[in-house]
C-alpha cells in the first residue's frame, strides 16, 4: 500500500493509538488522531488525510450516523463498527467493516476508499447525508454539496481543497457557485443558512 494519508478518528475514551498502530502496519500514513469533538473534525480536515477511519465504540443511538461525523461526511469514511450497525452506516453512504474483520479486509477498505470518489461507500458514489436532504441546495451539484458543510463548518477554503482532494482553484470557483446558488454574501450567512437547514450543527 503506497503511502495513504490516514485519520483515525475515535471517542475519547477508545484506544486510537493502538488503531493508529495497526493503520501504520499496512503501510499507510497516519496524519491525525483525533476524538469526535468539532475540534477532532477541525484537525482531520487540516491534517488532508484522504480516507478517515472511524472507530465507532458503543454507539450514541440518538445521533444520526451522519451528524457523527459533521464535516468529515465529504471525505472517504470508514467506520469500524458492530456487525448490527454496519447496515445503519451503509445506509448513508459510509464504508464499514466489522471489528471483527482481517487484517487483509482492512487493508483492501483502505486502498478502495482511496483509489475511489469521495463518499464512497457501499461501492456508490453519494452525496453528503445532511446536504443532499435539504431541498434548499436542490440546485447545488455534487462538488458544491460536497464543499457546503467544510466551509459552512469554518474550514479555511485551502483546507477544504486539500480535503476534497481538488485545487484551490475548483473550490474557490465552487464557493462562488455556492453563494450565487444560495442567494448568500458571506460566510456567516452560509454557516447561518447551513446551520438552519441541518447541514451543520449549530
Amino acid at each position: 500500500m503506497d503511502q495513504i494519508r490516514v485519520a483515525v478518528m475515535a471517542r475519547a475514551q477508545l484506544p486510537q493509538a493502538a488503531v493508529a498502530n495497526l493503520v501504520q502496519s499496512l503501510g499507510a500514513m497516519v496524519v491525525a488522531l483525533a476524538d469526535t469533538s468539532p475540534e477532532g473534525h477541525r484537525a482531520i480536515l487540516r491534517s488532508g488525510a484522504r480516507v478517515v477511519v472511524y472507530c465507532e465504540g458503543i454507539p450514541d443511538l440518538t445521533v444520526e450516523p451522519a451528524d457523527q461525523l459533521g464535516p468529515l461526511v465529504a471525505l472517504r469514511v470508514l467506520v469500524l463498527c458492530d456487525a448490527p450497525r454496519r447496515s445503519t452506516w451503509e445506509s448513508v453512504g459510509v464504508m464499514t467493516l466489522a471489528y471483527s474483520a482481517s487484517v487483509g479486509e482492512l487493508r483492501a477498505a483502505i486502498k478502495a476508499l482511496d483509489d475511489g470518489p469521495a463518499h464512497s461507500g457501499s461501492g456508490a458514489t453519494v452525496l453528503p447525508g445532511a446536504a443532499s436532504q435539504s431541498p434548499a441546495v436542490a440546485g447545488l451539484s455534487q462538488m458544491e454539496l460536497s464543499l457546503l458543510p467544510l466551509i459552512a463548518s469554518g474550514l479555511p477554503l485551502r483546507d477544504a481543497a486539500r480535503a476534497l482532494a481538488i485545487s484551490y482553484k475548483t473550490a474557490d470557483n465552487s464557493r462562488t457557485r455556492i453563494f450565487r446558488k444560495l442567494g448568500v454574501r458571506d460566510r456567516i450567512q452560509l454557516a447561518r443558512f447551513a446551520i438552519r437547514e441541518g447541514i451543520i450543527p449549530p
